[in-house]
């Protein structure tokens, strides 16, 4: 009789005194554990995501911004500065080669056309009147 009175007893205050401690135990071991394990994959998986979308979006968000910027800021530094270089070197070259072609055949063009009507000119004009004067 005292068997069967006192383990269902016991047992029961037992069961009611053990299975708290243990679970609350239990719970203070394995929250921690099972958190920093979830936790330890996932960050890493969810930073992993969200820089494989953002990264792109990002760089390419400042690439469309910063290329034309910064190519529309070399193109009004550099033209202006290679075309006043280009011409300061090609103005005098080909000025000095145009020179040096035109004169030369312009003269002898002028020289071939004039010389021979000024001749004319002086001979049908001064040989009268020097005939008549001598």
């Amino acid at each position: 009789k005292a068997v069967s009175i006192l383990i269902p007893v016991y047992t029961s205050k037992a069961v009611s005194i053990l299975i708290p401690v243990y679970t609350s135990k239990a719970l203070s071991i394995l929250i921690p554990v099972y958190t920093s394990m979830a936790l330890s994959i996932l960050i890493p998986v969810y930073t992993s995501m969200a820089l494989s979308i953002l990264i792109p979006v990002y760089t390419s968000m400042a690439l469309s911004i910063l290329i034309p910027v910064y190519t529309s800021m070399a193109l009004s530094i550099l033209i202006p500065v290679y075309t006043s270089m280009a011409l300061s070197i090609l103005i005098p070259v080909y000025t000095s080669k145009a020179v040096s072609i035109l004169i030369p055949v312009y003269t002898s063009k002028a020289v071939s056309i004039l010389m021979p009507v000024y001749t004319s000119k002086a001979v049908s004009i001064f040989i009268p009147v020097y005939t008549s004067k001598a």
